[in-house]
This record gives C-alpha cells, structure tokens and sequence, in this order.
C-alpha cells in the first residue's frame, strides 16, 4: 500500500493546518509523547512544505508554551467543563500571541465547533479580548504558565523573582546558538560571541545554508549544553567516554577538543542523527550502540561525561510539551536511573580520572542529591569544584562547586537552557 497523501489544498488551506494543529496537540497531550516524536509518527506531516510546517510548529510550540495560562483563563471565565476546549487554546493562541484578527479567528473557531456551542466559544473568546494587555499579568505567571507539579518544587529552590523571569524567558522563541569545532569562527551576520566557542542568533538563518555547514565547521548547540564538556578540563589526547551522545553535540565538541572519543547510546533514531552529524563534521569518533546500564568496557577511560535522562526541565522554552506530558510519576523512576547509570560511569574510569554528571534539569532531586547519594554510597571518589580557571566557565554558571545554570541567565540576550553538573575524581 502506497503512503497516504497530504490532500490537495486550495490557495489558503489555513483552516486544514488548524485541524492539523488540533490532531497533533490531543495526540501529544494523549500519548504522551514529544511534540517531535508525534510529529515523527504522523502519516503525513513530512510531506507539507516546509512553510506548512513551520506553520503547524509555531503554533503548536505556542499552544503549549501558554497552556497553563489559557487553562487558567477559562477556568476564571466558566465553573463548568468547557466542551472545545483545545479550539479555545488555539484561538486565543491566535489571538493573543500571534497577533490574528479577532474576526479571523473566532470565525474559525466557530466553523470547527457543534452548533449548540457556537455562541458559548464565542463569548468566551470576546471576554479574552477585552482582558487587553492585562491578561498577561494575569495569566502568563510562573503558578499559572506551569503545571502544579512543576511549580511547586521550583518554587522551593528559586526566588518567585527568578521564577518570574525565568517564565518571560520561556515564553519567548530561543535563539539558535552554534558550537565551532575549534575556538571562534566565521558566522553570517547578526551573530553574538557568547562565549570564545560560541555564536547565537537572534533571528535564525536558515541552518544548512549558513556559512560553515556543509564543512562541518560548527553544529547547533544551546550554549549552556556546552558547559558541561568544559568541565572536563583539558580533554587532549585522552580516551573519553560519552555515555548518552546521541544526538551528539557534546561528542563532537569533545572530538574537536582532541579527546579520543568512545560515544555510547542505544536509540536507533538518535544514533543515526549522531553519526549523520559526525559524517558531517568529519569528527573521528567510535560509535557503540548499547545500554548504558549494561554495558562493559574493555579498558577503562581517563575522563567520562555522562549526560543522563532527566526531566529536561532546563528545555522548556525549546521544548514547552514536556511539563504537559510529565508528572511526579517520572522522578522517581529517573532518579534510579540517574544514580545507576553515574555508578557505571565511575566504574569506568581510571584512577585520577574524571566524571562529569549532567543533567538539562532545574530540580535539585536530579542534580545535586543525585550526586551527593553516590558519594555517600561510595569511598573511592571525591567532588572536584568546578570552577572557571581551567574550564573557561563564566563565573555566573558556577554555584558551590557545581554548574547550574537557568533559562534567565543572559535574559537579554535570549537567555540559556538549564543545565546542572558536577565533576567527581576517582580517588582508588
């Protein structure tokens, strides 16, 4: 049986994306599974052009970026179970971030409901409208943009001035940064120097036609995702384990440093992004496709860099579904994952060797008390501080010997993922 086939559009098919919209949103929300995974899944997404799917995407990513907010809106409005509640957050979606026309967007909405809840939609949809500016004080707040689960353990680790600013960040579109091979480069215009490794653009070009890419001179790379490799020190000559590469950022940036690196992952998808990003680069690394928690070396390493499954709640603003799609449930589980798989990681390593424990987090239970559990479970290894005299760190990043860093950092400049790590030495 052939693939099915997009259907044949008219000159405006804005409503069918919408519909296209509507699909993909209950599909994430119901399975939960990422926005890319679902994307991945679909039939027929591939097949739009790509304006067609930038549509779809800036709307989706929307969508969820002011979920909680929309959620919170219409729980104000009405006491009741609201029927067409996902045309509702796609309307106001429209209307209040993206700057559609109120007419436009309510007949829409009226178009794809039953008939009996036209005008309720629509009065719901007007006393949006005259909220005004206003709605965003309101409703775009740290304990109503994020599920409960969530806020409630930020707010026991970060100032409701940090939550806040940290939510503006995270309803803003990310910039893109890239990593050189090497230290600096040459970028298109427009570019900012972060860090010496290090460019970001506001306003993205278009990646693959960017100068550099087809020689594989940089890869796309959130700054902050860089940190953790430099907390490795110098990586010259030395065999390095990454443990999680996929889909390789930090392997390539560790190979460009002059590490002889051993990448280890099990996801099929992601390993084929990894070696087509190595075929691009042209980076020397071996690829091993295993378990992690099961896995063996055959000689130990000098340094190893695990970046272990987490929560990625430092990714909200490049990923906005997580939160939505994740509960209470997931930590517990990934924390026996966590400590499991920086036991291997030290197993691992020589003596006097290094290990860098990453996580894209904001939970303290991720970061830090994963790794105070090893040590105490443990007599042969220490912490190692990390500090910015051999590792190029900014100073900000750094916090009692640990990275951490959150999606305010450089908030002018767009901001950063969050990202925590700690570096431990094997001691005997």
């Amino acid at each position: 049986m052939s693939a099915p086939k997009p259907p044949r559009f008219s000159k405006d098919h804005s409503v069918t994306l919408r519909q296209l919209v509507l699909e993909l949103y209950g599909d994430v929300l119901k399975r939960k599974q990422t926005l890319e995974d679902t994307c991945a899944r679909h039939p027929t997404f591939k097949r739009y052009d790509p304006s067609d799917r930038g549509f779809v995407m800036l709307r989706m990513k929307t969508l969820f970026r002011y979920r909680g907010a929309f959620m919170a809106m219409l729980r104000d409005f009405s006491p009741k179970k609201i029927e067409h509640e996902d045309v509702l957050h796609l309307a106001l979606t429209e209307i209040l971030c993206l700057g559609t026309p109120v007419y436009a967007a309510a007949q829409w909405a009226k178009s794809v409901t039953k008939p009996y809840a036209q005008s309720y939609v629509h009065a719901l949809i007007q006393r949006a409208v005259r909220l005004g500016p206003d709605w965003r004080d309101l409703y775009a707040v740290p304990e109503r943009i994020m599920p409960s689960w969530l806020y409630q353990r930020l707010q026991q680790q970060y100032a409701q001035e940090i939550l806040c600013a940290m939510t503006r960040v995270g309803l803003q579109t990310p910039p893109l940064d890239i990593t050189f091979a090497g230290q600096g480069g040459v970028g298109e215009e427009g570019h900012l120097a972060l860090v010496p490794w290090s460019y970001r653009y506001a306003e993205p070009p278009v990646v693959t036609a960017m100068t550099g890419y087809d020689q594989g001179l940089w890869w796309v790379q959130d700054v902050a995702a860089s940190f953790p490799v430099m907390a490795l020190g110098d990586v010259q000559g030395k065999a390095v384990l990454d443990m999680g590469a996929a889909p390789g950022g930090k392997t390539m940036q560790l190979a460009s440093r002059g590490a002889k690196v051993t990448a280890l992952d099990y996801a099929l998808d992601r390993i084929k992004i990894l070696k087509d990003n190595l075929a691009r680069t042209g980076l020397p690394v071996e690829v091993v496709v295993a378990d992690a928690r099961t896995w063996s070396p055959t000689a130990l390493f000098d340094a190893v860099l695990l970046d272990a499954p987490c929560s990625a709640t430092g990714t909200l603003r490049r990923h906005p579904e997580l939160p939505w799609i994740r509960d209470d449930g997931h930590l517990g589980a990934l924390r026996v994952t966590q400590e499991a798989l920086l036991h291997r990681a030290l197993n691992a390593v020589s003596v006097g060797g290094r290990v860098v424990y990453a996580v894209c987090s904001l939970l303290k239970e991720e970061g830090e008390d994963v790794v105070q559990a090893v040590l105490r479970a443990r007599s042969d290894c220490l912490l190692r501080p990390i500090t910015n005299q051999d590792t190029m760190i900014p100073d900000f990043a750094l916090k009692d010997g640990y990275l951490q860093t959150n999606p305010s950092d450089w908030a002018e400049a767009g901001g950063m993922d969050g990202f925590f790590a700690a570096c431990l030495v094997k001691t005997s």
